[in-house]
């Protein structure tokens, strides 16, 4: 139930990442907001993957992306392997741009 990363994975921890996929916003009163390797319809929530194709995103200010628009989104990597409310990989303090 827990999450193990790999050596080059944990290399990652706290330094400065850029991630492209679908913006998936969950629960926007909640700033509740992920990047996917699929689009929302075959996202990780809908069985179509597992916990590894998403990243929990947090913003310093509200993002302004619809759901499914595919982003560049550039954050501080922190892995999480103890917080279920929370999931394996958060992107903090986030920006992004749009891809397509």
């Amino acid at each position: 139930m827990y999450p193990e990363f790999s050596p080059s994975v944990q290399a990652l921890e706290g330094k400065q990442v850029t991630l492209i996929g679908y913006f998936l916003n969950i629960n926007p009163e909640e700033h509740l907001y992920t990047l996917s390797k699929g689009p929302m319809s075959a996202c990780f929530f809908c069985g179509q993957g597992g916990p590894e194709t998403a990243v929990e995103l947090q913003f310093s200010s509200k993002p302004n992306f619809k759901t499914d628009a595919i982003t560049a989104i550039t954050g501080t990597l922190n892995l999480n392997q103890d917080d279920v409310a929370h999931f394996n990989y958060i992107l903090k303090a986030c920006k992004g741009t749009l891809v397509k």
